[in-house]
């Protein structure tokens, strides 16, 4: 069984509606709302990936998730 999250966020970086940075596996899992940051940014996850102070980087795996921006979607409906 997945998580899940609603509402805004905002960061600084790595901003992401369910999580920031995944270097995990996320399933079954979504997130609503809106995401804004001054780097990277995603809707479910702002990075999939982590690289240690070692410099070795860690990939996360995203299945069966999903994300949707209700405010864009309406936006889009409203110009339509």
């Amino acid at each position: 069984m997945g998580s899940s999250a609603t509402g805004d966020v905002n960061g600084a970086t790595n901003a992401g509606g369910l999580v920031g940075v995944n270097a995990g596996t996320i399933n079954g899992s979504s997130a609503t709302g809106s995401v804004n940051d001054g780097g990277s940014a995603g809707g479910l996850v702002g990075s999939n990936s982590f690289t240690s102070a070692l410099g070795v980087t860690f990939a996360g795996t995203i299945t069966n998730s999903t994300y949707h921006d209700v405010k864009a979607e309406a936006a889009a409906a409203a110009a339509a």
